[in-house]
């Protein structure tokens, strides 16, 4: 069995909107510095600019260019789709394509199901055995840590090999916080 994966960084909704603002700014300075550069002298002109500079229609041009590529660019990355690459097994019968996010979302089920464990972030990642987990947690205070910690590799690490077919090569947990502990006072 060959297994092959690939994952990018993911933008957030925020990071996108900051990025395109960003983008049409450069896309709009580029056509003005080209514009101005060419003789254009209306509102919004950048021609005095480049004279203060000691700019001519070269450099107008040549930075205006810069500026709208380079906005352009940014803008296509706004744009694209992010894609999860996953983890592609190839098997007897073909090839097999499990996405991180479905192998992210089993584990976080998994994960959950351990009694100690109050939260769960995980991230997953292609390795050279299948796949390395990270898992964060947030656990009670009443279970102890490093039996809780073996408890949560182990089942991560059996449940994901039963599931999917994929090993799981390094299971990194670590303790984020301990809950703080619900007792009712009585009086």
């Amino acid at each position: 069995m060959t297994v092959e994966g690939a994952r990018g960084v993911q933008l957030s909704v925020i990071d996108r909107i900051v990025m395109s603002l960003a983008g049409l700014v450069l896309v709009v300075l580029g056509i003005d510095l080209a514009a101005s550069a060419v003789g254009y002298q209306g509102p919004g002109s950048l021609a005095p600019l480049l004279e203060r500079w000691g700019g001519g229609l070269a450099e107008g041009l040549v930075s205006g260019a810069l500026a709208l590529f380079l906005g352009a660019y940014v803008l296509v990355l706004c744009v694209r789709q992010e894609e999860d690459e996953g983890i592609r097994q190839e098997t007897e019968m073909g090839h097999v394509r499990i996405s991180l996010r479905a192998i992210e979302n089993l584990v976080r089920r998994v994960a959950a199901g351990v009694k100690g464990i109050k939260e769960v972030d995980v991230a997953v990642h292609p390795s050279p055995e299948g796949v390395a987990v990270a898992l964060s947690l947030v656990v009670h205070p009443e279970v102890p840590i490093p039996v809780l910690s073996e408890d949560v590799a182990r089942r991560v690490r059996d449940q994901v090999r039963e599931t999917t077919g994929i090993d799981v090569g390094d299971v990194s947990v670590s303790i984020r916080n301990i809950a703080g502990a619900s007792k009712s006072r009585v009086e």
